[in-house]
């Protein structure tokens, strides 16, 4: 569930500091999924408790359990799966690196986006005539 939970974290780094324009975002983003493409690799790599990794395959081949084929076949499929999360990680973080250096987009900088925001959606009641103020109301 930690697992789950700091991807999340990452992720919202990303998209805010992405769309913001903020590196320190984006930079926290980026070494958050450093450390998990870390694990990434040593879940996929060696054996575990809770994971099976390539290293696993020994020892499944060896077991002399009814279940042995199917513990095997499993093997290979969850460790391919973290391979496949391993290059779409990798490729997230290179999306991000890159498109963190391109800056914001004409026309959204803070100061924009701020007064966008307080300016009012109706119009002032000085300039509405008296009747029309309680139809906006």
């Amino acid at each position: 569930a930690l697992y789950g939970i700091l991807g999340f974290y990452s992720v919202y780094h990303a998209y805010k500091g992405l769309v913001t324009g903020n590196m320190g975002l984006s930079a926290r983003y980026m070494i958050i999924q450093g450390v998990v493409l870390v694990y990434m690799f040593l879940a996929m790599l060696t054996p575990g408790s809770s994971f099976n990794g390539y290293m696993s395959l020994k020892k499944a081949k060896e077991s002399d359990a009814p279940v042995a084929d199917f513990y095997y076949g499993w093997v290979i499929v969850e460790a391919t799966l973290w391979v496949l999360n391993m290059l779409l990680v990798g490729y997230a973080l290179y999306l991000v690196l890159v498109n963190r250096r391109a800056g914001r987009p004409s026309g959204t900088s803070p100061t924009s986006r701020a007064s966008q925001a307080s300016e009012p959606s109706l119009p002032h009641a000085s300039v509405m005539p008296k009747n029309s103020i309680a139809r906006h109301a």
